[in-house]
Formats: structure tokens, sequence, C-alpha cells
């Protein structure tokens, strides 16, 4: 049971270390709670009316949507109007004991609340500024908006996604802020440690659409790696055909991604073609990326006579590598992911049981366990400043949303 793991009373890695979280929606919260999955302690500053996605879609009751929730466990939530000066005089003693202060603001936008590095380097020469948006800070397209869409058209992704499909269109999910945020949490991990050794902070930032060309597209760059994109940026035909799928069975479906020769070999043992692999079509990895699409094709039309599971462990037996298809719903429920401890339950305050995946990395001597419920809105103000030393009468000056 990998993930209800015996190091659960051991601190995270991150443990000691402090971030002040201005973000909103997926990107800058995925990055932070995944500081805090770690171990650091993450203050997660809001509006008055908070992050943007504690309202999206279904909740329970109001400001705890669980697109709010997947995003923003182990944190604390204070919620401040940062353009009143008492507040903003609160987040600064915040900074102090700080080690990272994280946003996905736009830079103008930064620059008015006083936020940007120009700004605070003077005063927090320790401080680890940590910044994410649309386009890179310093390029033309710096003050642009950008969200998830804008990442997969702009970086290639849905353009791959006509190659295979005959339209433009997005992957299902939020690849570009998730990709991004977990970039972003990765960087800031490498500058705490550069800090270790040089005893100074410094600003990193962090383009989201720049980002998605870096990891979305270099397998399909081709002749463009050598200069040559005249040549012809065809891309990795192998991922491209719209033949590779989950395919059907007799009952369900099976994915397939046989590699070497070998478990070829095995697999068209197993289709009842052994000879294939002796084909001039099939016989070797390139003769099989030339001809894809026939070669799937085959695979997909040979596999009607057996269910998935069946497949499944023949392919195991063969040592061939296959999967499952699993639906959203199957996903949830599957023995996998819940005797491994993947899903978990946990009792929230307000919400009751709720359920919350794991952090899939696990360490041999630190814990990356909940250790705090997503946050009602401001649910962590008087607590904080108290901690900062505010009397009670100065906390709720300091809490209200107008003079």
């Amino acid at each position: 049971m990998p993930y209800n793991s015996t190091n659960s009373d051991k601190p995270g890695p991150l443990e000691g270390v402090r971030v002040i979280d201005i973000t909103t929606f997926i990107l800058g919260p995925f990055a932070s709670q995944f500081l805090g999955d770690m171990g650091a302690d993450v203050i997660k500053v809001e509006t008055e009316t908070g992050d943007a996605s504690r309202n999206t879609g279904i909740r329970k009751n109001d400001n705890m949507a669980a697109y709010f929730m997947v995003f923003n466990r182990n944190k604390r939530s204070i919620s401040l109007n940062l353009k009143r000066p008492r507040a903003f005089d609160a987040l600064m003693k915040l900074l102090e004991t700080a080690d990272v202060l994280v946003y996905n603001m736009r830079p103008p936008a930064a620059k008015r609340l006083g936020l940007d590095y120009e700004s605070l380097k003077e005063r927090f020469p320790r401080l680890i500024h940590a910044s994410a948006c649309g386009y890179h800070k310093d390029g033309p397209n710096g003050h642009l908006a950008a969200f998830d869409d804008t990442a997969q058209s702009g970086s290639g992704l849905a353009h791959l996604v006509e190659r295979y499909s005959g339209k433009p269109g997005y992957l299902p999910s939020a690849i570009g802020d998730k990709t991004t945020g977990l970039t972003l949490a990765a960087a800031i991990g490498m500058a705490l440690y550069q800090r270790e050794q040089t005893g100074y902070g410094q600003e990193l930032h962090v383009p989201m659409v720049e980002t998605m060309v870096w990891y979305g597209i270099p397998e399909h760059l081709c002749h463009g790696v050598f200069n040559e994109p005249e040549k012809g940026m065809d891309g990795h035909a192998q991922i491209l055909t719209s033949f590779r799928r989950p395919y059907a069975c007799l009952q369900g479906y099976i994915t397939i991604h046989a590699a070497t020769d070998a478990q070829w070999g095995r697999l068209f043992a197993l289709i009842n073609q052994p000879n294939l692999i002796n084909n001039k079509k099939f016989n070797s990895r390139q003769t099989r990326s030339a001809n894809i699409h026939e070669l799937y094709s085959l695979v997909e039309n040979s596999l009607g006579d057996k269910t998935d599971k069946a497949w499944l462990s023949l392919f195991e037996e063969h040592d061939i590598p296959a999967g499952p298809y699993r639906t959203l719903e199957g996903v949830f429920n599957d023995p996998y992911f819940n005797s491994s401890g993947f899903f978990q339950s946990h009792e929230h305050p307000s919400e009751g049981t709720i359920k919350m995946m794991a952090n899939p990395i696990t360490f041999s001597d630190a814990s990356t366990r909940v250790r705090r419920m997503p946050p009602g809105l401001g649910e962590h103000s008087a607590e904080l400043l108290e901690e900062l030393g505010y009397s009670s009468d100065d906390a709720a000056d300091i809490m209200k949303f107008t003079d």
C-alpha cells in the first residue's frame, strides 16, 4: 500500500519553508499545492470573493466547489483587500516570514500592486520571487492574458490534434495549466536549493505558452531539429496516427504498446500471424513506423475473438506492454488505485467525507501526506494575523474590505 505510507508521521521534504501564494484558477494553485504536499506552509492570500475557482462547477456549499478543492489542499487562507494600506502592510509582514512569493497575475497587475520583483528585492533579499503567466513577462506579449486553450492553440498542440483527427482541437484536460504549474514548482525547489548555497533569493518566471511548446512538441520537430524545417516537420508518425487508440475486444477495450522487435514478434504470434515479423513492412522499428497506419489497423482487427481481460492476461504472460481502458468512473472505483491508497477518504469540517488523490511521489524518509483540508475563504485570517503579532482589534481592521 505505497500511498498509506509508514512515513506519515515524518515531515515533508519542504518542512520549514513558507510560501505566500497569490494565485487563482489552476496553474498557480497546482504549483503551490504541490509545495504544500511537500510540507511547505502555504498561505493562500485571497480577495473578498476568493479564488475564482471557488464557485466554479459542482459544489455543496458556497466557495467550496470541487474544482477549487482538488487544487488547494495543504494551505491556509487569509482574505485581504491589498488595495487597503493596512492590508498591504500585513502582506509585507507575512513576506518577512516567507521563503517564497508565488503569483500568476500578469506583470502590469503585479507592478500596480507593488508585488513585482523590482519593488521587493531590496526589502526581501532572501525571497524567492516566482511568477507565471501566459507569455514571457519580458516579451512583446507579456501583457496579454492567456489560459489553457490559448496555450494549447498557440503551442502547436491543437494542430497536432488536427493532424490525427482532421480538425484542430484541445486535449480534454487543462494540460497547459498543470504542466506549467509543475514546472513552476520544480523551479521554486531549485531556487531554494541555490539560495542555500548563496544566501540570496532571486526572481524566476515561467511562461505558459513557451512551456507548452517546450513540453508538447519536441518529438514532432523532425527536420526542424537540424534547422531545416522546409524539409518537413511531419511529426512522430506512431503518435499522430488515428489508429493510436484503445482497441475493441470481444468485450471491453485494451491498449497495446509493443516497442521492440521481440515484443512485436510475440504479439504477431499471439494474433496468429507469426510471419509478420519477417515482413519487410514490419521487421524493424523504422519500417513499422513508415507503415504505422496499416500496422495498427491490422492489430486492431485481430482482437475480436477474446475479451479485454483475456488479452491482458496473455500479454502479461508474454511480456508485451499493454493496459486496461478505464472510464473516469472506472478509475475512481478501480481496486488498483484504491488498494494502494491513491484515492483517500478525509473528513472535511464543512464538506463532510471527501476523496483526494495522494501525491504520486513517495520518499523513503519524508511524507507527502494531506496535512490540511482545502480551506474556507479567509478561514485562517485571524490566526495568521495573530501569529504576526497583531492585536484582535488590529486584525479586525485589517480584515475589512472597505475603510
